[in-house]
């Protein structure tokens, strides 16, 4: 890890960004103070195909053969993504002056990829810099959903 301020500076942006935008699913085992409600069927489907990977578990009385009740798992949870997250959202955080760019995404991405509960990524042009006199800076976040 490094020490330099730039990548502090992004790692301390991205923590604001998880403790008070990052939003996550009902569904999601682990949620952020954003959560965004799933409708009462996707709920329902999503409880069925939890409680089939958990009975997969030898340590539950299953067979062990977890892949394919992973694999359905995984695909419905990318799917209540997709159906329910922007493809963008755009985090208001206070201003910032990163010096060097490259450290600062850096240890924003760090944030992001610790907290365990991201379903979006920094990609090009994520930082809007604010006319003088404004009290925030903008962080551009993509949902990135890997299949």
């Amino acid at each position: 890890m490094t020490k330099d301020l730039n990548f502090q500076l992004g790692t301390y942006v991205g923590e604001y960004i998880v403790m008070t935008i990052l939003p996550t699913l009902s569904t999601d085992m682990l949620k952020s103070r954003n959560v965004i409600n799933v409708s009462d069927e996707d709920n329902e489907l999503h409880k069925k195909v939890s409680d089939d990977l958990n009975k997969s578990y030898k340590f539950n009385g299953g067979n062990g053969q977890t892949f394919e009740p992973f694999e359905i798992y995984k695909k419905l949870n990318h799917k209540l993504a997709k159906k329910y997250l922007k493809d963008k959202i755009e985090c208001r955080v206070p201003k910032v002056y990163p010096e060097n760019m490259e450290l600062f995404k850096e240890g924003l991405e760090s944030s992001l990829w610790n907290c365990d509960l991201s379903w979006y990524w920094i990609e090009k042009d994520f930082f809007k810099q604010t006319m003088d006199g404004a009290w925030c800076s903008y962080i551009i976040l993509t949902l990135k959903i890997d299949e």
